[in-house]
């Protein structure tokens, strides 16, 4: 059977796509396509990226309604001092190391130095380190020869050397023979 007659266009009639030199006849298979090897129910290819979809309308009483705004608050403030037995207070820093004439520590380079009355002299030249931190405290005794005590349920108990010993605001605290007393104050 002789190949069938080309259309006017000057195609065989199973060549999908038009060429110049188109010399297919109608024997011949054509090669597929992206668009022949689509079925014709099938979906096109999904997009990479899609737009995002519009955010829905939403009533700004309803929003304001919904949410709490939380209130700034500064973050307290505390100012600790020491009083001694003379009624003499001292205005505490970060860390201060206490005696009858202290020294300062290799451990404790930047502290403050807090010279203690002892007409006895039962108290060590570098007796202890009190430290801050906010609204905590605590006391070590620096390996004094009379040790340190926190006076607690009626009595004076005795602080392990080099033991960093927790304190509350009012605690009283006996280096050798001097007490002293620790407050805190927050400021507002």
């Amino acid at each position: 059977m002789p190949p069938a007659p080309a259309p006017a266009s000057g195609r065989h009639a199973e060549d999908p796509h038009p060429s110049e030199n188109s010399t297919t006849n109608a024997t011949e298979k054509p090669e597929p396509t992206v668009e022949s090897a689509q079925k014709p129910d099938s979906k096109p290819a999904p997009v990479e990226n899609p737009e995002p979809a519009a955010p829905e309308a939403v009533d700004p009483l309803d929003d304001d309604l919904d949410r709490t705004v939380v209130a700034p608050r500064p973050e307290p403030k505390y100012v600790w001092s020491l009083t001694n037995a003379d009624g003499e207070t001292v205005r505490l820093e970060s860390v201060n190391v206490v005696g009858r004439r202290p020294a300062r520590p290799t451990q404790f380079p930047a502290a403050q130095l807090i010279e203690l009355p002892d007409p006895e002299k039962m108290l060590s030249k570098t007796h202890a380190v009190i430290e801050i931190e906010k609204e905590r405290a605590w006391v070590t005794d620096l390996e004094s020869t009379n040790g340190t005590e926190i006076f607690e349920g009626g009595e004076y108990r005795e602080i392990p050397t080099e033991t960093r010993m927790p304190l509350k605001p009012g605690a009283r605290l006996q280096f050798g023979g001097a007490e002293i007393e620790l407050d805190r104050e927050e400021i507002k």
